[in-house]
């Protein structure tokens, strides 16, 4: 159980995890032009870097550089550049909109993403004050123009409620006139990376244009693992009257185990969290022996075999710490167990003085074939390959009232991950 405090409680402290720097590969473009390769402290930003770190090839110093003096950077395939752009920060609730109707609108030097570059280029823009903006910029030397989504109050039905101005459908209609394929396009694209990446980058065709660069958006990613190993499994019982079950000293079952799983990786936080899911075989043969004692006349010696093939239905959260090369992990959750093709037999064996008789019977006389467990575990990944230690503290393998069980089970895994 100590194990599994300890790693459930390094579940919950990850955020601290989070915040070391993490440095890959890219590059700057200073307000000269000049291009300069290194390393930039990546952060998988949520909101625009209003800053960024990077350490010039050659040096070990990081420098920080803000939009007015950088032109563009570019890291882990994401593009970057600077640029003086208006930010509608009207209000969207309705009390602050009462109190003043007019439009907010604030211009900033800030850093923006780039989604789509070519003749018609899509940028993005996302902060916690106002949240997500998107911009376009037709042809090399255009401006690069907000597209305009806000909130603002309206009488209907002499009524006043709050509505949404949808402002960029129209500013898109009057850019991309020059292909009425497209058009019917604008009116079904929300305010999103995807349904506007979508038809900046149709549009580009449309007009017979080379798109230079379009950006991975984010995206749910599912990865096959497969997995084979060792299980280590160990029961033990208890009663509070003599019993044979809690008597017997049970030897630990140590047996290979195979599963298959399927990750699903979440696109925020640099990747780090995903959903495992996985089913997987146990199967353990264990015995226990023990003997009741009157004198060396009398006595009686027990011997119990329990054996099952467990079906394991694994869902769990998990954490893979960002990193270059080898990625450490832990996770945590619960396991579905379902126990088939039972072996449950005792042997007891009576000596009194001369005579020996032997008895044959079952050893739990209600089995309990499903039951539920917390499962936790670590590992570390390294390209497709994954080892993982696992630690299962199942539930009670018997219904009876008389007596109780609790089981554990230890797992050494090797996983490939497609």
């Amino acid at each position: 159980m100590r194990f599994l405090f300890i790693l459930l409680a390094s579940l919950l402290n990850i955020s601290l995890l989070t915040a070391q720097k993490y440095y890959l590969e890219g590059n700057t473009t200073n307000t000269e032009g000049v291009k300069q390769s290194g390393l930039i402290d990546y952060r998988d930003w949520k909101y625009n870097p209003e800053i960024i770190r990077f350490i010039p090839d050659g040096s070990k110093i990081p420098l920080l550089f803000s939009p007015s003096s950088l032109k563009s950077f570019s890291v882990n395939n994401e593009k970057f550049i600077s640029a003086e752009v208006t930010i509608e920060r009207t209000p969207d609730k309705f009390n602050e909109l009462l109190y003043s109707r007019q439009r907010i609108i604030s211009e900033e030097q800030v850093f923006l993403r780039v989604l789509v570059e070519g003749e018609t280029s899509l940028f993005y823009y996302n902060e916690k004050k106002s949240g997500k903006h998107f911009y376009i910029k037709k042809g090399a030397t255009g401006e690069i123009t907000e597209l305009a989504r806000y909130s603002t109050i309206s009488e209907i039905e002499g009524k006043r409620e709050l509505i949404v101005k949808d402002e960029y459908k129209d500013q898109l209609e009057n850019l991309i006139r020059d292909c009425r394929m497209v058009t019917p396009l604008i009116h079904l694209a929300d305010y999103t990376m995807e349904d506007l990446t979508e038809l900046v980058e149709e549009y580009n065709t449309c007009i017979g244009k080379e798109i230079d660069y379009i950006a991975d958006l984010p995206k749910i990613k599912f990865h096959l693992v497969v997995s084979a190993g060792l299980s280590a499994y160990k029961v033990n019982f208890y009663s509070s009257d003599p019993d044979d079950l809690a008597a017997a000293n049970f030897s630990t079952s140590y047996r290979p185990s195979v599963a298959a799983g399927l990750d699903i990786v979440f696109p925020s936080s640099r990747e780090a969290f995903s959903i495992y899911n996985e089913l997987g075989i146990l199967s353990y043969n264990t015995h226990g022996e023990t003997q009741w004692y009157v004198n060396e006349d009398n006595y009686t010696d027990v011997e119990i075999n329990l054996a099952a093939i467990e079906l394991r239905l694994l869902n769990a959260v998990k954490y893979t710490m960002p990193s270059r090369g080898v990625k450490p992990f832990i996770y945590a959750g619960l396991v579905n167990i379902y126990g088939f093709n039972t072996g449950n037999s005792k042997t007891t064996f009576t000596h009194f003085y001369t005579t020996e008789t032997e008895q044959t019977d079952i050893a739990i006389t209600v089995y309990r074939r499903y039951s539920q467990a917390l499962v936790a575990g670590i590992g570390i990944s390294y390209r497709n390959m994954n080892l993982d230690l696992r630690y299962v503290p199942g539930n009670d393998i018997t219904s009876s009232m008389d007596v109780s069980s609790s089981t554990s089970a230890v797992f050494v895994l090797a996983q490939y991950v497609f």
